[in-house]
């Protein structure tokens, strides 16, 4: 029975792909006439399809209001899903560490979610599992935060944990001794691999030791052993203040219910109203030598080109970031064609742009094979220089710019994701139709700000090196580059 219903079902797909049209017999019994029209059917696939109308993207709309005590509300409203996402955002972050303690304030804020008001750790962790929420905390070098996501209807549960973890956090001896050595071990860890090696130096060697961001945020292993809970116990109560920070809401709620669950869970939060200091500017100069940070047997070098370069926000931030993309800031980059694809040194390399408040970075990276160091690092400058050289075409220009704009929806997939973007416009002070304008400033970068862009910033002098790698057997191609006179370091074991 099977076989019959399978053959009539064969039968009736074969006929329905016969053509209509009368046709005659040659001598080999083929039908010539269908032969002929199915030529003519396949004269479409000679020519490439034209690609329709570029889609414009659908960026959210943000919105926001004060309340009476100075908390900022920020909503970005999406029903689509009984979802939603609180995050307190206080500006400040680890620029804010005391001089002889760095890592302070990413190790106090994350202290915020270790047992609140009547509850011990444990309950607390528990009491957010039972609504089937996620709950975090911690600091970057611009600004603390706590986060809470999880079902609308569970709105209410989540906001009073976030509530008692920020105005009654517990602090508990035992507590911080496990924190420090959770930390610390996660430090040591880092140290194990070239990369977290070289950006626990790059701070310092970028902006100076003394500038606020010249300390990674996290602290270093030795600076977190330092710490007391006495120093957390201080710290918090500098930099919790509603006067600097916003409460962010995404998701199934709209401004109105926002701003009432604001009221609700800490329109009675009370703060010292101290001013987020802006960090100096920091000039770039020329490198004068390659530090280089030795790491036994390692089979790999990480390399970091770096600079220092404008803020969060600056006038030249979109054309920058275009020039970038051609350079080194996508797959199809020159950076990465080169050093991975032509060459095979790497399986990956990038370049990126690193902005904080009124001061950031300009980095390039890459693992690349111990055997191939100099020849990888003379390419970066060659690669940099050839930006001039050979200056962007006009396909790689529209290239980078419709990268950019094409990717713009995928910051915000999610309502944590969304989250995050509306803390990047507080912590910046940046102005809510900031995304909503970015495909048109994208759009509108000429070949001539490239060009500009490429003159002011591409500065192969000014990109200063560090080197992750087996000194003893990377020493002699490095000095090979006659980029400048090797420093190196033993890190102490």
């Amino acid at each position: 029975m099977r076989h019959v219903r399978l053959t009539a079902l064969f039968a009736l797909v074969m006929g329905g792909c016969q053509t209509t049209s009368t046709t005659s017999s040659n001598s080999s019994g083929h039908s010539s006439g269908s032969a002929t029209t199915s030529t003519q059917a396949e004269v479409w696939r000679k020519s490439v399809p034209k690609p329709g109308p570029q889609p414009q993207p659908t960026l959210p709309v943000f919105e926001r209001a004060q309340l009476k005590n100075g908390l900022t509300v920020m909503v970005i409203q999406n029903r689509t899903l009984p979802l939603v996402s609180f995050r307190m955002v206080i500006r400040g972050g680890s620029r804010e560490d005391p001089q002889a303690l760095p890592g302070l304030t990413a190790f106090s804020f994350g202290m915020l979610d270790e047992g609140a008001a009547e509850m011990s750790a444990l309950e607390f962790s528990d009491a957010v599992a039972d609504l089937g929420a996620s709950f975090s905390a911690g600091a970057s070098q611009d600004s603390g935060y706590l986060s809470v996501s999880g079902l609308s209807r569970n709105r209410d549960q989540m906001l009073e944990l976030m509530s008692n973890a920020l105005l009654k956090p517990r602090l508990e001896k035992k507590d911080f001794r496990r924190i420090q050595e959770q930390t610390v071990a996660s430090l040591m860890r880092r140290r194990g691999s070239a990369s977290g090696l070289a950006f626990e130096y790059v701070p310092g060697l970028l902006y100076g030791d003394k500038h606020p961001y010249g300390h990674p945020a996290s602290g270093t292993v030795e600076s977190v052993k330092r710490l007391k809970l006495k120093h957390v116990r201080r710290h918090l109560p500098k930099v919790l203040s509603p006067h600097r920070a916003s409460f962010v809401a995404s998701g199934d709620v709209s401004l109105e219910e926002a701003k009432e669950l604001a009221e609700k869970y800490f329109g009675q939060w009370k703060g010292t109203r101290r001013p987020v200091t802006a960090p100096p500017a920091k000039a770039a100069t020329a490198r004068e030598r390659i530090t280089l940070i030795h790491k036994d047997n390692s089979p790999q070098t990480m390399i970091i080109l770096y600079r220092p370069m404008f803020g969060r926000g600056g006038s030249d931030e979109i054309a920058a970031l275009v020039t970038n993309q051609i350079y080194g800031g996508s797959f199809t980059a020159r950076l990465n064609f080169v050093l991975r694809e032509e060459k095979g040194y790497t399986y990956g390399a990038r370049a990126f742009l690193s902005l904080r408040d009124k001061v950031g970075a300009y980095l390039a990276s890459s693992k690349v094979r111990q055997d191939v160091t100099g020849p990888a690092l003379s390419a970066f400058v060659d690669i940099m220089d050839s930006m001039k050289s050979s200056p962007p075409t006009d396909a790689e220009i529209s290239r980078a710019k419709d990268g950019l704009v094409r990717s713009l929806t995928g910051q915000f997939e999610s309502i944590n994701a969304a989250s995050a973007a509306a803390e990047s416009l507080f912590v910046y002070r940046l102005p809510l139709d900031r995304y909503a304008k970015l495909p048109e400033m994208y759009s509108g970068i000429s070949r001539e700000k490239v060009a500009e862009m490429t003159n002011k910033y591409l500065v192969s002098d000014l990109f200063h090196v560090i080197l992750v790698g087996d000194s003893k057997k990377i020493m002699k191609q490095i000095k090979e580059t006659n980029l400048g006179p090797v420093k190196l370091i033993v890190p102490k074991q």
